[in-house]
């Protein structure tokens, strides 16, 4: 999963399958990350990982392709990812800077525009 997620946020660089099972085997092996995976009391922190990521994943699609059905799935992955553990509500902060970071969101202009729909923020719409 992380590494196709990881190999959607490259899309637009030319050694992308490289650089994406280069951090995907960096996560694999590192230290840190095995002692969640060994241990049974730690499935809570694994599940909200899962659900964080599969919320990524959906935000992506939807920054390509609007549809309501991934709108539904992030709302429900991020939910049950926070209801599994507490920290995964770091990814309401991560999955904005990816999009920020990686689609190139222009924030300047205060309308944030997809491909297919345009966002309008709030103050753009109390400005008139």
């Amino acid at each position: 999963m992380l590494f196709s997620i990881i190999l959607k946020l490259l899309e637009d660089y030319a050694q992308k399958f490289e650089l994406a099972f280069l951090c995907s085997l960096l996560f694999l092996i590192h230290p840190i990350h095995t002692e969640v995976v060994n241990n049974l009391k730690c499935r809570d922190e694994i599940l909200a990982f899962i659900c964080g990521m599969s919320a990524l994943w959906f935000s992506l699609k939807e920054y390509s392709k609007s549809n309501l059905k991934n709108i539904v799935f992030i709302i429900l992955f991020l939910a049950l990812g926070f209801f599994s553990k507490r920290t995964a509500i770091i990814f309401f902060a991560i999955i904005p800077m990816c999009l920020i970071f990686f689609r190139k969101i222009n924030l300047k202009n205060r309308n944030f525009i997809s491909p297919n729909r345009t966002y309008k923020s709030p103050n753009s719409i109390c400005e008139k």
